[in-house]
């Protein structure tokens, strides 16, 4: 097995804090209230959707690493193949297991003041772990 033939691949970042939002969008803006108006319960549920935030930017970041090493001009041992493919379904894995204990697990029907931002990032967070889901089908 070939260090130089196999994809750099990082650990996923569950547990890491992010900014959840766009940032191209203004903090004070009513839609999106700034952290310090928030209430606990909102807070909570923002920082959580925020440690999710960072563990599906991992999953990208690997899951773009492995589609340019499949991808790649460099014709890839048997065992580079093997060892993509078992990543990949590790990936996979991880991306279920963040949909159903990371996301989801954040309830917004509760929230008051942070329920806005918090659908938003989760309808958002939804929609890139379902792309990321349909590209691993594709590799």
């Amino acid at each position: 097995f070939d260090r130089a033939e196999a994809p750099a691949l990082s650990p996923p970042a569950y547990g890491r804090s992010f900014v959840v939002g766009r940032r191209d969008m203004p903090r004070n803006n009513a839609a999106f209230p700034v952290a310090s108006s928030l209430s606990p319960r909102s807070e909570a549920a923002i920082q959580q959707l925020g440690a999710t935030e960072g563990a599906l930017c991992s999953l990208e970041r690997r899951l773009a690493e492995l589609d340019g090493f499949a991808h790649g001009s460099v014709c890839p041992s048997v065992e580079a193949i093997s060892k993509s493919r078992t990543e990949l379904a590790l990936l996979e894995a991880e991306a279920h297991k963040l949909e159903t204990s990371g996301i989801d697990n954040v309830y917004t029907s509760e929230l008051v003041t942070g329920q806005t931002l918090a659908k938003a990032s989760k309808k958002e967070q939804l929609r890139r772990l379902e792309a990321l889901l349909a590209q691993t089908e594709q590799i």
